[in-house]
Order: C-alpha cells, then sequence, then structure tokens
C-alpha cells in the first residue's frame, strides 16, 4: 500500500512503531516483533503487528502438541504466541503459578496483521477497509505518558547465594559440563504502576535490541 508520506511519515520508523503499539493497546491480545532498524542482510520485516484475536489455542499438557497442530491444519494461518518452559508437561515443576506466568502455551490468529518494510507499510489483515485503518494508525496517541512508577523492588536470591551459585557454575565450565551458561535472577515490584507502551519506547531507545517484542495476553505484558 503506498500512503501519502506528508501526512504519514514512513521513514520515522520508531515514531510509526509507537503509533502502531497506541493504536494496537485498545486489544486484549496483541503481538509486535521489532528488529529496530538492525541491517543484517535483508530481513523479512521491519516489524509485524499482529491485533485482535480471530481464533486461539491455549497449551495444557502432554497431548497439546498434537491438538496444536490439528488447530492449525484446520485453518492454516498466521498464530503469534508463546511456549513455556513447561509446555508439554502435565504440571508445574515449580510449584503453583503465580502473578508473572502466562501459562504453558498460547497461540491466537490474529484479526489485524501489519508488516512495515523499508518504506512501506502492508496491511495483510484487516477487518475493515484498510485505509481506515491507516487513518487510526495515524492519529493513535498515547492515553498515558507517564513511564512508570515503582515503590520497591524485591529479588528472591541473596548476595550470599548468588556467588556461591557462580562458584558452582564456574566449576561445571571448568569441568566441560558446559561452555556458556545464562543464569539469571528474579526481581519483582509490588504496587507498581507501569505504562507499557511508554516503558517499551524508552527501552528501545536506550538499547534497541534486534528480535524485539511486545506482548500482550489479556492482563499480562510482556517487553
Amino acid at each position: 500500500m503506498n500512503i501519502d508520506k506528508d501526512n504519514f511519515n514512513l521513514n520515522d520508523h520508531a515514531d510509526l512503531k509507537i503509533k502502531m503499539l497506541n493504536w494496537a493497546n485498545r486489544f486484549s491480545i496483541f503481538c509486535l516483533l521489532d528488529n529496530n532498524n538492525y541491517s543484517t542482510g535483508e530481513p523479512a520485516f521491519e516489524c509485524l503487528l499482529a491485533a485482535g484475536c480471530e481464533r486461539s489455542f491455549t497449551f495444557t499438557g502432554t497431548k497439546s502438541f498434537s491438538a496444536f497442530q490439528a488447530f492449525f491444519d484446520e485453518v492454516p494461518s498466521w498464530l503469534f504466541g508463546h511456549l513455556g518452559y513447561n509446555a508439554g508437561g502435565d504440571d508445574y515443576s515449580g510449584g503453583e503459578r503465580n502473578d508473572n506466568d502466562f501459562g504453558k502455551g498460547f497461540f491466537f490468529e490474529p484479526k489485524f496483521l501489519i508488516r512495515l518494510t523499508g518504506g512501506s507499510i502492508e496491511v495483510l489483515k484487516s477487518d475493515f477497509p484498510e485505509q481506515e485503518l491507516i487513518r487510526q494508525i495515524q492519529e493513535s496517541s498515547p492515553e498515558v505518558t507517564a513511564g512508570f512508577d515503582i515503590e520497591d523492588i524485591s529479588h528472591e536470591t541473596t548476595r550470599e547465594d548468588y556467588l556461591q551459585d557462580i562458584k558452582k557454575l564456574q566449576k561445571h565450565i571448568q569441568r566441560g559440563d558446559c561452555y556458556e551458561i545464562n543464569y539469571c535472577v528474579h526481581f519483582t515490584a509490588a504496587n507498581t504502576t507501569i505504562e507499557p507502551v511508554a516503558v517499551y519506547k524508552k527501552l528501545t531507545e536506550i538499547s534497541p535490541a534486534p528480535f524485539g517484542a511486545f506482548y500482550r495476553l489479556n492482563d499480562q505484558f510482556c517487553l
């Protein structure tokens, strides 16, 4: 689709993607895949936005993979979502599910699909005329401008436990059990006010990483 650049600045990807996110935020389910202008040959797209839910599939246990294949085979289409660490398990090895757990897995077929590549924006799927969709995106502005307000951050790993874990991991490397380790610790902030789109904008300004993503699943967000 050719868009009037006087009204729609396709060269300013950062501004355009925020407008797309502001527009998508009206939906309870959406996903933005973002390359952040990284030059690695010719990527298939700069960003891809899937919004709204036409139909969905939720993983529940060991039989979910075959059921998911049948779900796709019934109506082959674009699907967006996630797989949890225990997607194929029947229960959670980590105990009770916490508030930050997105579940075993979830995929959705979007009602709207928009691709931004180079100097063009392409509507791959829409519930209404393309020009109306483009107009809505053009006019989208954030409802909340503040980023976040965090009162208290807590962690589950003490400094002593962290250092002990590092020493154990170093021994694994010295023995040749592994050569690279991604060791993560969990931080939690309660009583927190966050405007996800504003935070995502700030994150991409500070660290514009390739393979970025903004994923909303009802009242949960992954940035």
